[in-house]
């Protein structure tokens, strides 16, 4: 019994395909999961730079010097009233949440790893500066858009606390946001600016 090449003729480009599929194949499979290692990994950097953060603002000393705030009503009263350590306080930890926000929007860190560590935090902070240090900020620069991811991320703790499915980013948070782009790229072409 002899070999003849010359009867798999007709099957090699089948057989070529076929080869060149299953490389395919096991190289998305592979491409895969380099891309979830590096998605895990960005994370992990992300998660590590906000506990660097945290520590450099002195996040938990901020936060007890909110918790340990009169009850204030009033932004007006807080500025004439509150003591100038208070002060740098509240607008450290807003900073900071609003940053973790905008994170969390943009898929930087899940909303598990920010909730899981300062649930308490965000919490003590709607219940001592809202609505009227927000208000009272946003009144005095003239602007509702300040700080609109810090109101969601406080929103949307609340309302897991009382049990409720939240989505992130809260849609009344992107809208105000796509609206604001909106008038502010109108403004912008109106006048020209490029």
């Amino acid at each position: 019994m002899s070999f003849d090449i010359s009867t798999y003729a007709p099957y090699t480009p089948t057989l070529v395909a076929a080869s060149a599929a299953l490389f395919a194949g096991i190289s998305v499979l592979y491409g895969a999961r380099q891309v979830k290692q590096t998605k895990k990994a960005l994370e992990s950097q992300a998660f590590l730079s906000i506990l660097d953060t945290a520590r450099r603002i002195s996040l938990s000393e901020n936060l007890d010097t909110i918790r340990d705030m009169p009850r204030y009503e009033d932004f007006k009263k807080f500025e004439s009233e509150g003591a100038a350590e208070q002060q740098e306080a509240v607008r450290s930890v807003v900073d900071f949440f609003n940053d973790l926000s905008h994170l969390i929007e943009h898929r930087y860190v899940t909303p598990r790893h920010i909730v899981g560590i300062y649930t308490l935090s965000i919490k003590a902070c709607k219940d001592k500066l809202l609505p009227w240090w927000l208000e009272g900020f946003r009144e005095k620069y003239k602007s509702d858009y300040y700080y609109s991811h810090f109101e969601t991320l406080c929103d949307n703790v609340d309302g897991l606390l009382r049990g409720e499915d939240v989505v992130w980013p809260k849609a009344r948070s992107t809208r105000k946001f796509s609206m604001f782009y909106n008038k502010l790229h109108r403004a912008r072409k109106l006048s020209g600016v490029r």
